[in-house]
């Protein structure tokens, strides 16, 4: 079943032990392989502390339209032991520390794990859209399926007057994305069709009235 990675922000995050424990506010992946290695939890405070911690997708026993719901394999106990979202450093990061702060860039330097290909979609989305050196509109999604956490559609949002329309491509046509300009760059604009449930339909249909 395809998800939104966007859309996770909207669910609330449960414990194995039934304690409700926050929200998502990231998700990691990697654009060599495209997958999902993280997610961003942000524990609420009457929990544990505010504090942003990494959940891995072999985590998340299950995503639950009906209750609106995410649930974890983790015990509310065992929430301290995740390691924390600080431990991880997505590109957008990586630039960020080496731009404005030479002490922040020690700190990459000294044990916090830079992957060069690990990326925020929070970040990603809104980089615009670049193919054949034109603009193609805005990243606005990813669509990844739930069994294995493998990204399989960019959605790309394009707007004409008062109208948006929501188009998908394979991530296999992304050449590079870019922080410096803030853009993902496709080798081509080859829009696919794409089987959403209903809805992940309703939801687009909003989006492009």
């Amino acid at each position: 079943m395809l998800r939104s990675a966007r859309e996770l922000g909207q669910f609330r995050v449960k414990t194995a032990d039934g304690v409700f424990c926050g929200r998502i506010k990231d998700v990691y992946f990697d654009d060599s392989i495209w997958k999902v290695t993280h997610l961003v939890l942000s524990i609420e405070p009457s929990a544990c502390g505010r504090k942003e911690v990494l959940v891995a997708p072999a985590e998340v026993a299950e995503v639950c339209d009906e209750t609106g719901e995410i649930r974890l394999t983790v015990s509310a106990e065992d929430l301290e032991q995740l390691p924390l979202a600080s431990s991880v450093s997505p590109v957008c990061r990586q630039y960020e520390a080496f731009a404005y702060s030479s002490p922040g860039a020690r700190k990459y330097a000294t044990g916090v794990e830079s992957n060069p290909h690990l990326r925020s979609a929070k970040a990603v989305i809104q980089y615009q859209i670049n193919a054949g050196r034109e603009f193609a509109g805005t990243v606005a999604d990813f669509l990844y399926e739930s069994g294995d956490w493998q990204i399989r559609y960019l959605g790309i949002e394009q707007k004409f007057e008062r109208k948006t329309m929501r188009l998908y491509v394979l991530p296999q046509t992304v050449e590079r994305i870019t922080w410096a300009t803030q853009r993902v760059v496709l080798r081509e604009l080859n829009p696919v069709a794409v089987d959403l449930p209903a809805d992940r339909e309703s939801v687009d249909s909003r989006a492009a009235a």
